[in-house]
């Protein structure tokens, strides 16, 4: 069944009736049966027993067909079929309650109260009907109409009756029609409430993660700057207490060390907070995909060649349409975090056209992720083989980033990994160009010169008829233009 919200509308509205079926077909096979048996004495019994049986004959089915399908989610087709089915019964069976009123005569008795008593009953007791109101019209309208005809134009003729009818008629419309905004009211409020229910679920979750997260992002983050303060502290007491140069300087380094892993950690953690506090929007250009590739390759080449593996940058001639700074961020995490976990081998950089837009890719030769972790890979301080939370391994917040950053930008990102095999993490984005504009759609233009070939296909068809009239008017020997008395316009006043 399709999430559309008229779709689940027209469900709920065709299981409204379905779920009244039963109890309706009880109560009117009850009326027929007593129709039957009060009008026996006075008409004719073979036309009582056709009537009552044509009745059931259509009524069965239609009854079958509806317990079928009651209780059950039910597909388009479906609908469509039982909407089809509902209206033919109805229209059958209205004709049938109306056909009694041509049994009435000028005499109004107890017999004529029998045959009109129900039929005004089935106005209000069909209501129901009303949660799809072409059903509901299809059902009142051919009695209406018979009973008018009768009353009006037959030896039962009662222009009153005829008239009551008529007000009768156009109240319970008026009636069915209200009943059927508050059916449609009331089922919107249930979506609302279903969709908000689902929403309070979610976002229950989410809390709890968002306070798993929190747990562990505190205790990562102590570790993480306690770890360089420690070591500080032991520099700088080193320094205090040792007075050779050689050391000192070694000492220095290290501190310098120490400094530049807390600000690392810090810049993470700031990353993260605008991020998370919604303070960063997004600037989106044109940008040659080019122009965002190049600095990286002078950025982690050496770090490359010092583990001996290769960086391979495929130049991409084309246009993208985001935030060269965001983008430029992802690809560089996605590098850095290839370049940490591949030992042997190589990263392939690369973007391919992706439907409308590109895919960046980086794949590499390192060690790979389980299935068991692929799904937590995006998480904030997720490390995979780092359990004593090494430093030189990075603080695990890169690949938290780039999920925040394709998140803010309305793109997606994507990981496939085989373990032992390596991994191609990947981000699409928007195709751009030097003047992007509407213009730029495909399809737009494909549509427009299919528009624009038809308008000249049209005008050069016209053209050549009217300068072949032209020519034959003019150019035919020996003839004449008609007298405008002869030739009557169509649009003469």
């Amino acid at each position: 069944m399709s999430d559309h919200p008229d779709s689940r509308m027209l469900q709920a509205l065709t299981g409204h009736i379905l779920r009244h079926r039963k109890t309706s077909y009880i109560a009117i096979t009850a009326a027929q049966t007593l129709m039957l048996v009060g009008l026996w004495s006075a008409y004719s019994h073979f036309i009582l027993l056709l009537w009552f049986f044509s009745m059931q004959a259509v009524a069965l089915p239609h009854f079958i067909i509806s317990q079928r399908y009651a209780g059950r989610e039910l597909t388009p087709g479906q609908i469509g079929y039982i909407k089809v089915v509902f209206i033919v019964y109805t229209l059958i069976s209205s004709a049938l309650w109306g056909s009694l009123t041509w049994l009435l005569t000028g005499t109004w008795d107890i017999h004529a109260f029998i045959v009109l008593m129900p039929m005004l009953g089935i106005f209000a007791g069909a209501i129901n009907l009303a949660a799809i109101l072409p059903i509901y019209f299809c059902l009142v309208t051919p009695i209406l109409l018979q009973s008018l005809a009768v009353f009006l134009f037959t030896e039962a003729a009662n222009p009153l009756l005829a008239g009551l009818f008529a007000i009768y008629y156009a109240g319970m419309i008026k009636f069915a029609i209200e009943l059927h905004k508050m059916l449609v009211h009331t089922y919107s409020l249930q979506f609302e409430l279903e969709s908000a229910n689902g929403e309070l679920v979610v976002q229950k979750k989410t809390a709890e993660k968002a306070n798993i997260d929190k747990s562990r992002f505190l205790a990562a983050a102590s570790h993480d700057l306690r770890q360089p303060l420690y070591a500080m502290e032991l520099f700088l007491g080193g320094l205090s207490q040792d007075r050779g140069r050689d050391n000192r300087v070694y000492l220095l380094s290290r501190l310098r060390n120490a400094l530049d892993s807390m600000q690392e950690m810090f810049s993470a953690l700031l990353d993260m907070s605008r991020f998370d506090a919604g303070v960063i929007a997004p600037a989106k250009a044109n940008v040659f995909a080019n122009h965002l590739l190049q600095p990286l390759r002078m950025k982690f080449d050496d770090e490359c060649i010092r583990k001996g593996i290769r960086l391979i940058i495929r130049p991409c001639n084309h246009w993208i349409y985001s935030d060269p700074i965001l983008i430029q961020r992802v690809l560089e995490n996605y590098i850095s975090n290839a370049v940490k976990y591949t030992d042997s081998g190589g990263i392939l950089v690369a973007c391919r056209r992706r439907g409308e837009g590109f895919r960046f890719e980086v794949w590499d030769t390192g060690r790979g992720i389980g299935e068991d972790e692929v799904d937590s890979i995006f998480d904030a301080f997720h490390q995979l083989d780092n359990p004593e939370r090494d430093r030189r391994k990075g603080v695990g917040l890169g690949l938290s980033i780039v999920e925040q950053i394709a998140s803010l930008l309305e793109i997606p990102v994507g990981v496939r990994s085989r373990y032992g095999k390596g991994s191609v993490f990947s981000i699409d984005v928007p195709q751009g160009g030097p003047n992007r504009c509407y213009w730029q759609n495909r399809k737009t233009i494909r549509r427009l010169m299919m528009m624009f070939s038809w308008i000249l296909w049209f005008g050069w068809w016209m053209t050549m008829l009217i300068f072949w009239r032209g020519f034959s008017f003019s150019w035919r020997p020996g003839a004449a233009l008609p007298e405008p008395s002869s030739h009557p316009s169509r649009f003469r006043r």
